[in-house]
């Protein structure tokens, strides 16, 4: 009888032990947040080359906006987006920050910031977005040998724009005269370091520049179109009452380097009066 007590009691407990195992729920799925990195496309210093902390990006990431805010080499973002099992987000980033529609993002070259937009994807089994920063604006630097002080370049372009970033396309705002201030004195073969330049709005077209030499406006025709995310050197000769175009080097911006022996020009020699 105590044997067979003993069996029943076993069998009973091993009962109870299936029960209870069968019973236990599976255990939840951890919640997957966005996460970004970014790399500038650039190796000029001219530009924005890296972030800094307290920079911040905007962030719209399917349709939710978000603001990212750089510290010790990451990305926080606030609020944090979570990624849903089998979604796909467009992440769409802008810099420097701002309160305005991610497909109407106004950029003003009178402020001379920098404006980097990029995009990616992400998902819940690859949550990290890497965004490469591309630069919506162009450039353009001037280079002018002679003799004289270069006082001031003047040329008409858009002076503002919207950016849709989501698209990388640049709408143009109404033309002005824009000036860039130089004060510089010129040197027989051109300035070797730290020449002028200046942010455009691009996709627009140039026709002419005025420089300031010593007091007097020289105008030069150069009829270029000014596509995005370009560099532009302007190479010119002055002589006496002559200022002449000798050469326009065209280099993108995630190409350019700031050591302008790098660049080849066609040299001008002008005739003397």
């Amino acid at each position: 009888i105590i044997i067979k007590k003993n069996l029943f009691l076993s069998l009973a407990l091993a009962a109870i032990c299936i029960s209870s195992c069968s019973d236990k729920e599976e255990p939840a799925e951890q919640d997957v947040y966005l996460e970004i990195v970014t790399e500038i496309q650039t190796r000029s210093t001219i530009v924005k080359t890296e972030f800094a902390d307290d920079d911040r990006l905007l962030i719209n990431a399917g349709g939710t906006r978000t603001t990212g805010t750089y510290s010790s080499g990451k990305w926080t973002l606030n609020p944090p987006i979570r990624l849903e099992k089998g979604e796909t987000l467009d992440v769409t980033a802008v810099c420097p920050y701002t309160a305005a529609d991610i497909t109407a993002v106004p950029v003003d070259v009178r402020q001379q910031t920098d404006c980097l937009y990029a995009t990616a994807k992400a998902t819940q089994t690859s949550p990290v977005a890497h965004l490469g920063m591309k630069h919506a604006l162009s450039s353009l630097a001037f280079n002018i040998q002679g003799a004289g002080t270069v006082e001031s370049i003047s040329f008409v372009l858009p002076a503002d724009g919207t950016l849709d970033a989501t698209r990388g396309v640049v709408s143009l705002g109404k033309k002005a005269s824009l000036t860039l201030s130089v004060e510089r004195g010129m040197e027989p073969e051109g300035w070797t370091e730290e020449v002028p330049d200046i942010f455009v709005i691009p996709n627009t077209r140039l026709s002419a520049l005025t420089v300031r030499i010593d007091g007097r406006d020289y105008t030069v025709n150069v009829e270029h179109t000014i596509d995005q995310g370009m560099k532009y050197m302007f190479r010119l000769a002055y002589a006496g009452n002559l200022l002449a175009l000798s050469g326009i080097e065209a280099i993108p911006m995630d190409q350019y380097t700031d050591d302008i022996r790098a660049v080849s020009y066609t040299h001008l020699t002008l005739p003397t009066t």
